[in-house]
This record gives structure tokens, sequence and C-alpha cells, in this order.
């Protein structure tokens, strides 16, 4: 598991872009946290602290048990009743309700997520979307037109025609109660300043430019293959 975590603290842009999309959701937020915490963190965990997870997590409320294969369901009831019929612990506790993501109420925020070691440079654009009610589908669409794939708009700018990166993303960010928007290069650390300006400038004609006809039939191809 610290192996994964490094990972993530890496100067590996994948692994840290798992670590923007949680960003996304605010500083605050719960989605904000890394599912697997920090080396920080766990290293100091003791074996009390997980045997109270276990009794948090292993009860009967809330269990599912699936079964797959050809099979007859009375035989596999009755097989699962004198499994677990004796069963029995306290019920988990309910689960918070987590309030919406904040979007800032500012134009423009700059943040830095601090790694352990870096040799790329990593930009991204991220925004909360607990305020916008478009359809999965549309925003979708709108993620591919701007960052997936060299035909998109980012890697148009900054691959093709000025060879700062060798990929581009964008995607919309789901979990159960939130969403978030997500955009990220790597570029050459020695023409950052370039390349950082050039990402915005594709952000900003983003929303002065509308979709034309040939990227939305792109960028629905690229979401159907």
């Amino acid at each position: 598991m610290l192996d994964a975590i490094e990972d993530l603290e890496s100067s590996d842009p994948e692994a840290m872009e798992q670590l923007v999309a949680n960003a996304a959701f605010g500083s605050g937020h719960p989605y904000a946290r890394s599912p697997l915490g920090t080396i920080d963190s766990v290293t100091p965990m003791g074996i009390e602290e997980v045997v109270e997870r276990q009794l948090d997590v292993f009860v009967p409320k809330g269990a599912t048990l699936l079964v797959v294969g050809d099979v007859r369901p009375d035989a596999v009831a009755a097989a699962g009743k004198a499994a677990f019929g004796r069963w029995d612990g306290e019920p988990a506790s309910p689960l918070a309700a987590l309030p919406p993501p904040t979007v800032p109420g500012v134009s423009t925020e700059v943040g830095f997520l601090e790694r352990r070691s870096a040799s790329t440079l990593l930009v991204c654009a991220t925004r909360p979307l607990s305020d916008i009610r478009g359809s999965d589908a549309a925003l979708d669409v709108l993620a591919n037109i701007l960052g997936r794939g060299p035909a998109s708009r980012l890697g148009t700018t900054l691959r093709d025609r000025n060879g700062l990166t060798y990929w581009t993303s964008a995607r919309v960010v789901r979990r159960r109660h939130a969403r978030a928007f997500v955009a990220c290069s790597p570029l050459k650390a020695d023409q950052a300043d370039v390349g950082v300006r050039l990402f915005r400038d594709v952000l900003e004609q983003m929303r002065e430019a509308p979709p034309t006809a040939q990227e939305v039939q792109r960028a629905k191809a690229v979401r159907l293959a």
C-alpha cells in the first residue's frame, strides 16, 4: 500500500493526475481526500485502528452476497443461509450526507499540490460541477473536445503546433454525490511559462468559441468507441 501511495506522490504525471482529480472537489470536501491515505497517515497506523474499522465494516446490515454461474437458486439460497444464518453484529453506522462541493467565488484560483519529487510539470484546470445541470453525455463530449486525444483543442495546441507535451486529457470525475471537471497536460519544464500560457489560452477559447460540428462529431465518436 505504501508503494501505491509513493507512486501517487512521485513524479509520474498520470499518478499525479489522480491526486488532481481528488483536489478538484475542493480542499475541504471529503472527496478531496486520497482513498489510499498518505505516507504520513498510513505509516504510524496500528493494529487497533485496523481492528476498529473491521468491526465497523464486516457486519450483516448492508452486506450483499453475489453468486455467478450455472446454479440452482434454491440450492444457493439454502447454502447462503447455512453459511451466514448466524452472522450477527451491530448495524453499521449510517453514512453522513455529503455537502455539494463549493464552486470558488473568484474567477481564477491557482493552487499547488505538494510532491515529494517532481521532474515533470503537470498543469491542470479543475472545476466542481455542483451548479451544472448538464447531462453526463454532453459533459463527456465537451471534455473530449477540450483535451482527449491529439485532435482535441489542447492536443492540437500543446502537442501538434508547439511540441510541448506527449498527451493531454480532460474528463468528468464522478463520485457518488458529486462531479468535477478536470483537464491536465504534462509540460516540458524548460518551456513551462509558454505551456501554461497556451493551456490557459485554450480554456479561454473554449468559453468564447463554441464547438464546431466537426469537433462534436469527433468527440461523440471517441465517446462511443
